[in-house]
């Protein structure tokens, strides 16, 4: 499967897309993409399907299989949900799967997709979310640093704003 960068650098616009590949590809039931907020060292959901997690999560608080990713150089798959003592991130869920993402040599967030159907998950689709993930990273990373570079912009011209015009004359 083909994978390409979306065309904008909106993070909205790249969650989208991004939900779009993973419905296209895995048909889950379940998406849950956390994004890591390094200011405040706390996970941030920036998309929920079929789950509910809280505003904002420390490490130790996300679904354990995410966790279990972030320790994994490539994505987690558990084949069965209903076999363990470990539910998925939703408790309805039979099979799962769960990746970090990384961009630039950093974690920027961390992806679960499950599905109802216990054994729906197979090293083929495991192999496919390794190479999405670099794509969702990059995307998310993107998005991150032009939002910053445009709140640094907008503070730069509230601050011209402000000075006097004489401020500028020579």
């Amino acid at each position: 499967v083909a994978r390409t960068l979306p065309t904008s650098l909106n993070q909205r616009e790249a969650i989208d897309a991004a939900r779009q590949q993973v419905i296209d590809t895995f048909r889950s039931n379940v998406i849950c993409l956390l994004e890591y907020d390094e200011a405040h060292d706390e996970w941030i959901p920036k998309l929920t399907e079929g789950c509910a997690v809280k505003p904002t999560s420390s490490v130790d608080e996300l679904p354990v299989h995410l966790r279990q990713a972030m320790d994994s150089r490539e994505p987690w798959l558990v084949p069965d949900l209903t076999a363990g003592s470990l539910p998925g991130i939703s408790p309805t869920s039979g099979s799962g799967l769960y990746t970090k993402l990384e961009s630039r040599g950093r974690v920027v967030g961390v992806l679960g997709i499950e599905h109802a159907t216990p054994g729906q998950y197979r090293d083929r689709d495991r192999r496919l979310l390794l190479g999405m993930a670099d794509v969702v990273a990059l995307t998310l990373d993107n998005a991150a640093t032009q939002a910053l570079d445009l709140g640094r912009v907008e503070a730069l011209q509230a601050d011209v704003s402000a000075r006097p015009w004489w401020y500028f004359s020579a």
